[in-house]
């Protein structure tokens, strides 16, 4: 399947859909995230702030959030306080280590049926409610996947599966009743238009979406082209939202939170990039 291009909003309704402070949110918490993840080696969310961010900034309490890995960004994103976070992931890799092996249900089956299975008891018990999956898996891997995708728009289920994977070549996405569409995953502020359009209408009770985020090599040359804060700051800058003096404020009063709560949880404090590139 090729994916549904993005529609293109006019000048002036793009303008009024994303105010000047919701573009300044968008960066902080970007910002806030990339911090987090540096904490994290390895972490799977590191150089898909932006839509991670674009995707949930707009969560209301009622909301679902699933993701496929990372405790301590998706517990941010919802708002949990930091020392919480960090002393909840302290005691999880104690209690880790003291569990027997197991088989783990992982992959698109597992990602799919969950997120499918959340937002149909969510939509029951409230119907305005919104569930936002990120997708590590080609939701279409598996019988099972395709099942609940059927499930899902067959059902008009508020939710929007977010896939972050390699390319998704998923066969006639709208034989399971709802768009697919294509956007840039390493522009905040293409997909937050997107993603605002697709929860709204899920709000509406017109079911899923689904929204393909392709992102450009993070390595070489053209990784600090492709990163998305160096991308949101640029876009900042043509607006004259940018300050340089104001970034290095949020990076190092967020980075002081992030050490007290640490402390406060017990864990040692490893210096972030976020902190680096502030100087």
């Amino acid at each position: 399947m090729s994916t549904k291009p993005a529609k293109k909003a006019p000048a002036e309704q793009a303008h009024s859909l994303i105010s000047s402070s919701k573009l300044q949110q968008l960066y902080a918490t970007m910002l806030k995230c990339r911090i987090l993840s540096s904490q994290n080696k390895g972490s799977f969310w590191k150089g898909k702030e932006g839509a991670t961010v674009a995707a949930t900034i707009d969560l209301q309490p009622q909301d679902a959030l699933i993701l496929p890995s990372g405790a301590v960004i998706a517990n941010f994103l919802r708002g949990i306080p930091l020392s919480s976070i960090f002393r909840q992931s302290r005691e999880t890799a104690s209690s880790n280590g003291r569990k027997k092996p197991g088989a783990a249900i992982t992959g698109a089956m597992a990602e799919s049926a969950l997120a499918t299975g959340i937002a149909y008891a969510h939509s029951a018990n409230n119907k305005e409610s919104v569930t936002v999956a990120f997708l590590s898996e080609d939701p279409e891997g598996s019988a099972a996947g395709r099942e609940s995708l059927l499930f899902a728009g067959t059902h008009k289920l508020p939710i929007l599966y977010v896939y972050s994977g390699k390319s998704i070549d998923a066969p006639q996405m709208y034989a399971y009743g709802f768009p697919a569409i294509l956007v840039d995953g390493n522009d905040v502020v293409a997909v937050y238009r997107v993603v605002y359009e697709c929860m709204t209408r899920a709000r509406q009770g017109k079911g899923p979406s689904l929204i393909a985020c392709s992102f450009l090599p993070s390595k070489g040359s053209a990784a600090r082209s492709a990163d998305p804060i160096h991308k949101m700051e640029k876009y900042l800058s043509s607006k004259e939202l940018f300050r340089k003096e104001k970034k290095q404020l949020i990076v190092r009063t967020f980075e002081n939170e992030v050490a007290r709560a640490t402390v406060a949880a017990g864990k040692p404090l490893r210096r972030s990039e976020a902190e680096q590139e502030s100087q």
